[in-house]
């Protein structure tokens, strides 16, 4: 059985820097839209085209777990419903999910993402108002959802 890695958190959060470590540490594969969007030249605020690679990346992932790789998900997945949905697909074929979820001050957040961007185009940069909006949307999982974790980690355990 593979694992399915979901790592969640707002704009800024350090998710990817998370989900690569994760990826070392365990040899799995990434599927993160920011990176495959940046690399072909789309710029990142495309909705219908991050949407469109998010499934396509699920569905791979899906391959790619029956094949036994292991896989990381960062996408930001800030409402419970869709994280609901990913671990529903992932068990309704056999896979786990272990819940990875960072949620720094928005303060830090502001801060990670201005450094970031700061050499990024124009249309690709997050405003401080979406970053806190990020924040904002972004739902904690409740013991429900928690409970459907193979496991979970928290940035408040431990330095991210």
């Amino acid at each position: 059985m593979a694992t399915l890695h979901l790592v969640s958190g707002p704009i800024g959060a350090g998710k990817t820097t998370k989900s690569i470590e994760i990826c070392k540490r365990n040899n799995a594969l990434l599927m993160s839209p920011d990176q495959w969007m940046k690399f072909s030249g789309i710029p990142l605020r495309n909705l219908e085209v991050r949407a469109a690679v998010e499934e396509s990346q699920l569905k791979i992932s899906v391959l790619l777990l029956d094949q036994g790789h292991e896989v990381v998900i960062d996408w930001g997945t800030w409402g419970r419903a869709e994280r609901l949905d990913i671990i529903s697909k992932a068990n309704s074929f056999g896979h786990k999910v272990n819940g990875y979820f960072l949620t720094p001050e928005i303060s830090v957040l502001t801060s990670r993402v201005q450094n970031r961007e700061i050499n990024w185009i124009g249309s690709d940069r997050a405003s401080p108002e979406e970053v806190a909006e990020s924040a904002r949307s972004f739902e904690n999982p409740e013991s429900d959802e928690i409970r459907q974790y193979a496991e979970i980690w928290f940035s408040e355990r431990e330095n991210i």
